[in-house]
């Protein structure tokens, strides 16, 4: 393998957040460098840029204690491994450098009641990546702040790189497809866990006028089986106020789906807790849909003006939010055109030559070492 060369844990290319960033960034880093994936070949083999030499297969689960000990034999000699989450190798690789990104440290900021074991070995790989990594990149101002305070990372080890947005993320209305929507609805986009808060979005639902709830529905894109389980106290509540045929399990849905999904919302709200970023922020501006959004500081930082906040423990606070965006529409059309000028500041391309630059460091440095 040539001292240039570049290997990536891709295992995670399909999942939701972390896929959109490796699927977004990696063909135009395929362009500069020489890759070589670590991840499915069947997955890898769709998409058109990735060359199948190229892939070494591993199929052990991510977070998995078989993933830590097949890593060492996995990965091949190369001058850097790029591990695109927080489970960089526990032992001793191949590789003359790491670089991990860290999206975020949920696992770690937002503990949860009987997760003591899985706290605890979340808290091995960050530690762990933290200190075998000779960059830690990171998608927020936010992010690297709760990375220096929950680990003993330095301040200049952490790079800032906000993830992309493309501004023809809706492209073509020919895409949709039949997904049986309600005519009217609110988006919710994301995993059933506390953190993701659902449960303030559903007590935001039942505070409005009994006018508006049955004109709109709650949209949710995932599926239901297996979706709703890991908060006990969402499908509770669901069940209690019997709001089963008022909330939309879509399933899995293609990109172009998803955009249409967007695009048909009245409004895409994002009720979390705590996030590294929030990617649906931009999606939903990029398809000229309103956003309303906790005032965490994470989507105070990418959202800035262009989404109306609300006090995340109040759901009377998103109910008023939501009934203003419904009898405004100037307010609505205001804060689409403030999405439109806001997305400009993020695209992948910038992203990936940042992220580029990073990776010419490392080598660079090596070679001269």
């Amino acid at each position: 393998m040539q001292d240039n060369s570049i290997v990536v844990d891709v295992r995670m290319i399909n999942s939701s957040g972390i896929g959109t960033y490796l699927k977004n960034l990696l063909p135009i880093i395929a362009k500069k460098f020489d890759l070589t994936l670590l991840g499915n070949k069947e997955e890898l083999n769709e998409m058109g840029w990735v060359d199948l030499r190229n892939v070494i297969s591993f199929d052990a689960n991510i977070y998995s204690i078989r993933e830590q000990l097949l890593f060492p034999f996995i990965v091949p000699q190369t001058s850097l491994l790029w591990i695109p989450h927080f489970n960089a190798p526990l032992f001793p690789v191949r590789a003359k450098n790491i670089i991990t990104t860290i999206h975020d440290v949920n696992h770690l900021a937002y503990r949860q009641d009987g997760f003591k074991i899985k706290h605890r070995y979340a808290k091995k790989l960050i530690d762990n990546s933290v200190l075998k990594s000779q960059k830690i990149i990171t998608v927020s101002q936010f992010s690297k702040k709760e990375i220096l305070k929950f680990t003993k990372s330095e301040e200049k080890k952490i790079n800032v790189i906000y993830n992309g947005m493309d501004a023809d993320f809706y492209k073509d209305p020919s895409g949709d497809q039949d997904v049986n929507l309600p005519k009217l609805y609110f988006l919710f986009v994301g995993n059933v866990k506390p953190h993701k808060n659902l449960i303030t979005l559903l007590k935001a639902y039942m505070i409005l006028p009994d006018y508006l709830r049955k004109r709109y529905k709650i949209v949710v894109l995932g599926k239901r089986d297996g979706f709703i389980t890991p908060d006990k106290e969402i499908r509770y509540f669901i069940e209690k106020n019997n709001l089963e045929h008022s909330i939309h399990f879509t399933g899995y849905l293609n990109d172009n789906m998803i955009a249409s999904l967007y695009k048909k919302a009245t409004i895409f709200i994002f009720p979390s807790n705590y996030e590294g970023f929030g990617l649906p922020l931009l999606e939903s501006m990029a398809c000229d849909t309103p956003v309303i959004c906790s005032n965490i500081p994470c989507f105070i930082e990418i959202a800035g003006d262009a989404a109306l906040y609300f006090d995340q423990n109040k759901p009377v606070s998103l109910s008023e939010k939501i009934i203003q965006f419904i009898e405004n529409k100037d307010l609505r059309d205001e804060f689409i055109e403030k999405g439109k000028i806001r997305i400009k500041r993020y695209a992948w391309k910038k992203a990936a030559d940042e992220h580029m630059a990073i990776f010419k460091e490392i080598i660079d440095r090596e070679e001269y070492v």
